[in-house]
């Protein structure tokens, strides 16, 4: 069995990259919720196409 113990550096490193993530998921949000969209009826196309 080994041990593994981590320095408080190595943990700071790891909390730094986990609030670079965080600041990414952010920003990607931010970005899809200001962003138009279509409203598209994907059964209606489908039904047109299956019953003409």
């Amino acid at each position: 069995m080994t041990s593994t113990t981590f320095s408080r550096p190595a943990r700071k490193n790891s909390d730094a990259r986990k609030m670079i993530g965080l600041q990414a998921v952010k920003f990607a949000r931010e970005e899809a919720n200001g962003s138009q969209v279509t409203d598209r009826k994907t059964g209606d196309v489908i039904f047109r196409y299956l019953f003409r």
